[in-house]
């Protein structure tokens, strides 16, 4: 009897073991899970707003569904954040992607890891901005100079400008510039360097190349010419 009574607790104590591990196995699987799909909730949004935004630019007005940017397929193959769908709301100056959190804790959660959202009580805004050329010029970007006061006429940080464009610069000074194409009437550069250029008409004042330099090609020429006209002059030359 006291032998059984030992295998017993045994199988018992196996027993407690095998399920506070599967207990753990399952929290484990459960958190990694929710952590997949947080991550597919984020990607999701950053997806739309810029699927959004290309709609924007390409069709000049802002769309009023998702259903307007996607088709019925990719919408399928969005994740739902808490069981809920995304939805657009228009304000003055952005169109607003939203979606409905259950808490006002995890509506903060969201849009901490969204770049540019904020929370509203319990709903996530996603800001979406109108695209710069749907704007009038007034809208757009431009600095006053203050005269008294010149820390304020520079900018001390990085401005990113990627897949963005910059019209109607009146004057562009820059120690380097590095670009796919430029367009402008007038470049005046102390250094140069490009695989390829194709101009209608270049000024210089000297070409130098790894074999010759145009100017030392322009004196010889000219020594040339002169030799030229005075063996005519002589009659030596026809």
């Amino acid at each position: 009897m006291q032998k059984q009574g030992f295998v017993l607790l045994e199988v018992i104590a196996a027993v407690v073991i095998l399920s506070s591990l599967m207990v753990v196995t399952t929290q484990v699987w459960q958190s990694m899970a929710k952590n997949r799909n947080q991550h597919d909730w984020i990607t999701d949004a950053e997806m739309i707003r810029q699927a959004t935004l290309d709609y924007w630019v390409n069709q000049g007005t802002p769309p009023t569904t998702l259903s307007d940017v996607f088709t019925t397929t990719q919408l399928a193959s969005f994740t739902k954040p808490w069981q809920q769908s995304w939805y657009f709301v228009e304000s003055d100056h952005w169109l607003e992607l939203s979606i409905d959190a259950p808490s006002v804790a995890e509506a903060d959660w969201f849009a901490s890891q969204v770049a540019g959202a904020f929370a509203q009580s319990e709903r996530l805004i996603v800001p979406i901005w109108q695209p710069a050329g749907s704007w009038s010029t007034e809208h757009l970007l431009h600095r006053t100079p203050v005269f008294d006061k010149p820390h304020l006429n520079s900018m001390e940080a990085d401005l990113d400008m990627t897949n963005q464009v910059i019209s109607n610069v009146a004057n562009l000074n820059a120690n380097q510039i590095d670009a796919d194409s430029i367009v402008a009437s007038s470049i005046l550069s102390t250094s140069l360097r490009a695989t390829s250029i194709e101009v209608d008409t270049l000024y210089v004042a000297d070409v130098i190349t790894p074999q010759h330099r145009l100017s030392t090609l322009a004196y010889w020429v000219d020594e040339y010419e002169q030799l030229w006209l005075s063996c005519q002059q002589q009659g030596k030359c026809m």
